[in-house]
């Protein structure tokens, strides 16, 4: 089973990809990280087979962070972020340095829905 380490700033998003990277049955989480230096350490201490990285974090960025990790330790990365199907700039520079896949995070992911109930 390969390994994956998920990055994002949202607690609820990793929460979210974890829940959907444990059910696949061909991947597991070996951690999560908040933000791009947070990932560099984790890749460094975890050596997970694939990355899962949001673009947008404070401290560094994700295309900050694709880039030291490939420069660094080079492994698969896929980028899941709600910007890389709108900015098509950001998804091509990701795909630049290392990004093998782009994956649009659903709108409203990471929002609370309202109750139909009254």
């Amino acid at each position: 089973m390969r390994s994956v380490l998920v990055v994002d700033d949202s607690a609820l998003m990793r929460r979210v990809l974890c829940d959907i990277i444990a059910d696949s049955g061909e991947f597991r989480v070996v951690g999560t990280a908040r933000n791009g230096l947070d990932a560099l350490r984790k890749v460094h201490a975890l050596e997970p087979d694939l990355v899962t990285m949001d673009l947008s974090m404070p401290e560094l960025d994700g295309l900050g962070a694709i880039g030291y990790i490939m420069s660094e330790t080079p492994r698969p990365i896929v980028v899941v972020s709600a910007r890389a199907g709108r900015d098509q700039e950001e998804a091509i520079r990701a795909l630049e340095l290392g990004a093998v896949d782009l994956v649009e995070k659903p709108d409203g992911a990471g929002r609370r829905v309202p109750s139909a109930r009254r």
